[in-house]
């Protein structure tokens, strides 16, 4: 048997092999509990109240029945085993590898181009997040759902007739109920049409056509009628899954449309930039409110890559097809999360990437066939730099796969990608607390709370790593300032109560002549004496090093002079004394948050 007709399978094994480590990844703590760990109903596994479950629930903001049947059905199988599911993921995705060359090879006909094309989608860094992580069971079922439709679209083209179609409008279905993104389908089907199936019957071709019964070709229009049920069921569904995201969706106020165009034009760049050097990869790319400098450099360095390669497309696209078809269905497919409509603090995402880059492989693979064919030395030049991606591509995929061991693996690396990174900071405390390793936990949780004062959770998970260390005063703080944030706070004022009797820990009374200083000061401040002030109040320090109020004031005039160093050192001291004061403890996230570096554009 010729070996081309084995390289599907053998594409398929090695993506298996690739993965196989990630099988004895264990869960992790962002996602996973909704989706698996700590649901019920998936835990239960296939029964009539899951299997309802599963096609009413708008559970993770998604409206996604086929992915959380897929869950059931593991759990019916192998109870809830971090292996079996995640061997799950591994077979899906070695299963997409192969379909997609035999996709392609049979809309083109070339084996070669279509096996590297199916390689890259198999070994690239940015697609472990897709195959690694349980909770993105959706996204490599849901590509199973796009292949399995191209597969039967390639047999309706060839031979048009309803039935055929029906399977074609089928597989579409199953590939939305596993997750909505692929709402853009249909447009990508008139792309295929275009190349490679070239059923697109230009003007001048008509009479031609006229002749040959057995043309395939179809007018512009007839094309698109033929995607109107597509489109109707894309519309139906997009509509479904913008009522399951409502709660999650950015409001226009916190994210201007102005914003939004500048951050779609920069995210196709940041795409674009991780196709080529996959570095600094981590599960959530934070949104922070943006740094001026880094976001126009990252725009304006987008704007430009997306003009050149738009520009070389045009200029190629009349005898180089395959330019046009690769390059829009990169754009055309990212559109759903390239951010016009923001769900969720995340800027990008790897896992967004995994059905894009078929169409940039695809441009990509038959580009550099084009430019190195009739010239032996362009063609070593090819392979060469081909060896050296696929090296890359495997050394970046295995260690990708290494950080989705655990959620200590998973957010040690998040934070080494972004340090101020809130979220990571709250889940890795929360793996710590989980193991009881407090001290660490806190850590984490301080990290939050400096710099947000307000995190709620930050504060009940203070509140409580002291009430298990058994430091009343310490834990009977942090819950009272939890109420002063959120009066309602019914669990915080429960365990406020709940709370032993404390011995009061009050410091001594202020001596005469520091609370004097001090009266001074804050005369002098209202008279708008700022520097004057500060000198009373830092006097007054020296007199009573114990007097709170002094030093808070102190830091006020501090920043108030621009001196935020020596603010800093006041605030501490406050809260040094008062590890509960309001004023000092914002005063210290203040600074820090204007003082520290800061990821203007996170994973850039």
């Amino acid at each position: 048997m010729r070996i081309k007709n084995w390289l599907g399978p053998l594409l398929g094994c090695a993506t298996l092999a690739l993965y196989l480590p990630a099988c004895r990844n264990d869960f992790v703590n962002f996602d996973d509990p909704i989706y698996v760990t700590k649901n019920a109903q998936v835990a239960a596994g296939l029964t009539a109240d899951s299997i309802t479950y599963a096609w009413t629930t708008f559970d993770s903001a998604n409206w996604i029945p086929l992915t959380w049947l897929s869950y059931e059905l593991d759990a019916t199988l192998f109870g809830v085993n971090a292996t079996a599911f995640h061997a799950t993921n591994v077979l899906i995705h070695a299963l997409n590898v192969w379909l997609l060359f035999l996709v392609l090879r049979g809309m083109t006909g070339h084996d070669g181009r279509s096996a590297l094309v199916a390689l890259l989608f198999a070994i690239h860094p940015l697609h472990v997040e897709s195959v690694a992580w349980v909770s993105e069971r959706k996204d490599v079922l849901s590509t199973l759902g796009l292949l399995l439709t191209l597969l039967a679209y390639c047999d309706y083209a060839a031979r048009p007739n309803a039935f055929r179609y029906a399977f074609v409008c089928a597989a579409f279905i199953g590939g939305l109920l596993a997750k909505s993104m692929l709402v853009t389908l249909p447009i990508l089907l008139l792309l295929v049409d275009y190349w490679p199936l070239q059923r697109i019957l230009w003007n001048e071709e008509r009479d031609e056509a006229a002749e040959n019964w057995d043309d395939p070709r179809r007018p512009v229009l007839q094309l698109i009628a033929e995607k109107i049920p597509l489109l109707a069921i894309a519309f139906l569904c997009g509509l479904v899954t913008l009522t399951a995201q409502t709660r999650a969706l950015m409001p226009l106020k916190a994210l201007p449309v102005s914003y939004r165009m500048a951050h779609t034009v920069s995210s196709y760049g940041w795409y674009l930039e991780k196709t080529f050097c996959p570095s600094d990869l981590c599960v959530l790319y934070f949104y922070y409110q943006p740094d001026l400098y880094a976001s126009l450099r990252s725009l304006v360095f987008a704007l430009l890559s997306l003009v050149a390669i738009t520009l070389y497309v045009a200029y190629w696209s009349a005898r180089r097809p395959h330019l046009v078809f690769g390059w829009l269905w990169f754009l055309i497919s990212l559109l759903p999360v390239i951010g016009l409509v923001q769900v969720g603090s995340q800027v990008y995402a790897d896992r967004y990437a995994y059905v894009p880059h078929i169409g940039l492989f695809v441009m990509l693979v038959w580009e550099g066939f084009h430019w190195a064919a009739n010239s032996a030395v362009r063609q070593r030049i090819g392979w060469g730099i081909t060896v050296a991606l696929v090296a890359m591509f495997l050394w970046k995929t295995t260690t990708q796969i290494s950080t989705w061991r655990d959620s200590d693996a998973l957010w040690t690396n998040a934070l080494q990608v972004d340090p101020f990174n809130p979220v990571a900071h709250l889940l890795l405390g929360d793996d710590y607390f989980d193991q009881d390793r407090l001290t660490l936990a806190q850590e984490h949780y301080e990290s939050v709370f400096v710099r947000q004062p307000a995190d709620a959770r930050a504060i009940m998970q203070l509140a409580r790593i002291h009430e298990r260390s058994r430091e009343w005063d310490l834990a009977a703080a942090y819950y009272a300032w939890m109420l002063r944030i959120r009066p309602d706070h019914e669990l915080a004022a429960e365990s406020l109560i709940k709370l032993p009797n404390r011995d009061s820990n009050a410091k001594s009374r202020p001596t005469g002549l520091a609370v004097e200083k001090t009266r001074e000061g804050l005369k002098a401040a209202q008279r708008g004496e700022i520097a004057f002030a500060r000198t009373q109040f830092l006097e007054a320090t020296v007199l009573d090093p114990e007097y709170e109020l002094a030093w808070t004031s102190a830091a006020l005039a501090c920043e108030e002079l621009g001196d935020s160093p020596a603010a800093l050192r006041c605030y501490e001291q406050a809260v040094r004394i008062n590890p509960f004061n309001v004023e000092a403890r914002h005063g210290q996230g203040r600074i820090v948050k204007l003082t520290a570096p800061h990821p203007g554009t996170p994973g850039r």
